[in-house]
């Protein structure tokens, strides 16, 4: 009986490898979104692998002393199961989470409206950097993965990234989300839930957002905009002064945001 050559047996293995690489690759979108993404990056080598692997398995444990035919074909499903049957392993079970989409063309714009007149007549100027409702500048890095993470992800392994945020409004300007956030951390007791009205600025973009919390993981993101809206219809039903009505309707239009859309 005729052995197949270990070089046809490592081709034939990288083919089997190369399918499995192919589904993961339209799982992940074939990164078309961004070539040169830390995601993208991490999943062409962590593939690249999964052929390697094949090709190996397919050498070493295919069958041999049977007919060229079943010895290919052996070669093969060795190449396609071999690098699955790792990532089964290394898989652990992952709690499914909401699934949050691109909110941002639905934040609520903030406006004069929005903003009780004494909030709107004493913030015209930013407030001093350090203070409660001073701006915070978001750097792009605090809401993307790092490398490690990706690639536990890439393999079936996702860790908690604090990468989304309770965002209940976007301003234009500094001076009006100043005044949005001032007004939230005073007209509603949202401190006693741990929470503070805080303003970001993606780094490199004109828009000022402004957020509850800070960032989290998407569920507790999910929990904290949930609790901030129940506050605000407790104080929809409490106060019936102007000022605590607009800050409740700021809290109540809030959106769960993943951070990375706010650089978009």
């Amino acid at each position: 009986m005729n052995e197949v050559p270990l070089k046809h047996k490592a081709l034939i293995g990288a083919a089997g490898g190369f399918c499995l690489v192919l589904l993961k690759l339209i799982d992940a979108g074939f990164y078309v979104d961004d070539f040169f993404s830390k995601q993208a990056i991490v999943g062409y080598f962590t593939y690249l692998a999964y052929l390697i692997i094949g090709t190996i398995a397919a050498v070493v444990l295919s069958e041999h002393d049977v007919s060229k035919e079943k010895v290919r074909k052996s070669a093969f499903i060795v190449g396609l199961l071999g690098p699955s049957i790792l990532i089964a392993i290394l898989k652990q079970p992952v709690v499914p989470t909401q699934p949050i989409t691109d909110l941002v063309p639905d934040i609520p714009k903030i406006s004069r409206s929005l903003i009780s007149p004494a909030h709107a007549q004493t913030r015209d100027v930013p407030a001093a950097p350090g203070s409660a409702t001073s701006v915070q500048i978001l750097k792009k890095e605090a809401v993307e993965p790092s490398f490690k993470e990706v690639l536990l992800t890439t393999i079936g392994r996702p860790v908690p990234i604090k990468d989304h945020v309770y965002v209940v409004g976007v301003a234009e300007s500094e001076s009006k989300a100043i005044a949005a956030a001032a007004a939230i951390n005073e007209k509603i007791l949202v401190q006693k839930q741990g929470l503070q009205a805080q303003v970001f600025k993606p780094e490199g973009m004109s828009k000022y957002y402004v957020t509850v919390g800070g960032l989290k993981e998407p569920g507790a993101a999910i929990k904290l905009g949930a609790a901030a809206q129940a506050i605000a219809i407790k104080t929809l039903k409490e106060q019936t002064d102007e000022a605590s009505k607009r800050a409740a309707t700021l809290l109540i239009g809030g959106k769960v945001v993943d951070g990375k859309m706010l650089f978009k």
